[in-house]
């Protein structure tokens, strides 16, 4: 709780209450606040299998900097060219 001139809060969290005191209090609780098991399990299994958690255009923006895929590839072999049928 000591204050920091390189440290600057966040307006979002300044919005939480009017005193420090109120702010703490709001995040403590927020925080607190379980996730929801759908989201844990979704966490997890993105996890383990190193993909990136987030919408579509997240793993896209994140495929663009890294040159690699952040989510699952389509399922089965890639077809065949038309030019080797």
């Amino acid at each position: 709780m000591r204050t920091d001139d390189l440290v600057v809060a966040h307006p979002l969290y300044l919005a939480l209450g009017r005193t420090p005191i109120e702010r703490l209090a709001a995040y403590r609780a927020l925080v607190g606040e379980a996730i929801p098991a759908e989201e844990t399990d979704a966490i997890h299994l993105n996890l383990q299998r190193q993909h990136a958690f987030g919408s579509r255009r997240l793993q896209a923006t994140i495929e663009a900097q890294l040159q690699r895929r952040a989510g699952p590839a389509r399922i089965g072999r890639p077809r065949k060219a038309e030019s080797a049928l």
